[in-house]
């Protein structure tokens, strides 16, 4: 009852938008403790997407988020809320709410009101809202900016525009990207901001587009802008190629390419075989060097080829073609760098130093025997990823029907790899009990051959930990 009643565990709970679990602690005095404003900002702590995390909010979290706030407004009624909000909370309980992915209508019901803040604030604000494309924020953000404020006013510290904002930022919800064209159309018609504007760097709103890899956000501003504007260069001397490539789109490419030429567009004098090569971007090299046909051993200004520029990219295959379009491999002498024959090798490598026969077959799996468990790992053709599998197979476990639930919902939860019961019925057992072998499964991407051989080994002894 203590630990239940405690203000700490009250925390964690609204912190993980635990309706049901907030809702056993009815008596805490966390609650009388902490107005409104409070409760939204602990709610909303953990889900900020500008704290530089790698993935944005899932959309059945921000819509659990919303709810949850909802209800905890409701349960401190407040319409008799004693609080009173300064300029410095509103803004905080704004932007936190804008910073989760959330519609600002949903306090609404609190004093945390745009027009509360000053118009620094605000613009502040906006440029949150835009940069997750949120159409409907900025909407009513822009309402409470008055008539006599323009959006074109609002820029960041690199001088560019909200239209620039909302296109510099990739790490959107699927909300987000939906909607990011009709924001853009939003900002031109009716929040009047201008295409012509260029930041600190003079990159202009149809670079930010290239960079961004939309084709119809792309031609949608280009048919306002014109075809003139496909050759500018920023102050690097870096031109719509060079933002094309990055956003790694062939259809922007080609148009870049048909008004610049295949010449230096990078601040270094970069050839866009060059740029695609440090990408490490095998599709773009090739109908660069296939479609296209730019020169394969062209140099920058400081010497260098595609070639010498393929190590940043850290693609095998990038720079296997490169090798053979430049005349230094051989099509026989040509290595296979696809997964399921770079796997095959580590595993060759692998068994000759322990003195055993280990390699792929031909649907791409290999299984073995390691005390008693049997260890498979496999490399589908057309997914590129390595499983494992491990089965223990001397560890059966008989078990209740009725326990089964509990066995599925608490063996080794959050275990990486995963643990995953695998339930088979006993034959002849009137008791109808069932046998229980316990598996493993780990899906892994992205390793080179130390990796591994160093994964594949803890995968083996977190085998033989879960069978102990």
């Amino acid at each position: 009852v203590g630990v239940m009643k405690s203000s700490a565990a009250l925390e964690q709970a609204i912190m993980r938008c635990d309706e049901k679990t907030a809702e056993l602690f009815e008596d805490a005095e966390f609650w009388s403790t902490k107005s409104p404003s409070q409760l939204i900002l602990i709610a909303l702590k953990n889900s900020d997407m500008t704290k530089n995390k790698s993935k944005v909010p899932h959309p059945s979290f921000i819509k659990k988020q919303g709810v949850f706030i909802q209800w905890l407004l409701q349960r401190k009624n407040l319409g008799k809320e004693d609080t009173p909000y300064d300029k410095k909370l509103a803004h905080d309980v704004l932007r936190a709410v804008i910073a989760s992915d959330i519609n600002i209508g949903v306090i609404e019901s609190t004093q945390a009101k745009p027009d509360i803040c000053t118009k620094e604030q605000l613009f502040d604000l906006l440029q949150l809202a835009a940069k997750y494309c949120q159409l409907h924020n900025v909407e009513t953000l822009y309402k409470a900016l008055g008539k006599d404020t323009k959006l074109s006013e609002v820029l960041n510290k690199s001088e560019e525009n909200l239209i620039q904002i909302a296109m510099d930022n990739k790490k959107v919800s699927e909300r987000g990207r939906r909607t990011r064209l009709s924001l853009i159309h939003w900002l031109v018609t009716v929040g009047h901001v201008d295409l012509s504007n260029t930041g600190n760097d003079r990159g202009t709103v149809l670079m930010s587009a290239a960079g961004l890899g939309d084709a119809r956000i792309f031609q949608w501003i280009l048919q306002r802008v014109g075809v003139g504007t496909l050759t500018a260069e920023d102050n690097q001397g870096r031109t719509v190629v060079d933002k094309a490539i990055t956003g790694g789109n062939i259809q922007i490419l080609d148009l870049a390419i048909k008004a610049n030429g295949a010449g230096p567009c990078g601040h270094n004098g970069e050839m866009p075989l060059h740029l695609a090569a440090a990408k490490g971007d095998l599709t773009m090299i090739r109908h660069l060097v296939e479609v296209v046909k730019v020169d394969v051993n062209a140099r920058d200004s400081t010497g260098r080829s595609a070639l010498d520029l393929c190590v940043f990219g850290n693609n095998p295959s990038a720079r296997d073609f490169l090798e053979l379009a430049m005349g230094l491999k051989s099509s026989d002498e040509s290595e296979n760098t696809s997964p399921r024959h770079t796997v095959h090798k580590w595993l060759n490598g692998i068994g000759k130093a322990v003195g055993v026969s280990l390699g792929l077959n031909a649907q791409g799996i290999c299984a073995f025997t390691y005390e008693d468990h049997t260890i498979v790992v496999e490399v589908p053709e057309t997914v590129g990823s390595v499983f494992m599998y491990a089965q223990m197979d001397m560890h059966k476990y008989a078990i209740k029907e009725d326990t089964l639930k509990l066995l599925l919902r608490n063996i080794i939860p959050g275990a990486s790899p995963v643990v995953c019961p695998s339930l088979e019925p006993k034959r002849d057992n009137a008791k109808n009990d069932l046998d229980v072998t316990v598996s493993l499964t780990e899906r892994i991407e992205d390793v080179d051959e130390r990796g591994f051989k160093n994964l594949l080994e803890c995968f083996i002894d977190a085998a033989i930990n879960t069978a102990k």
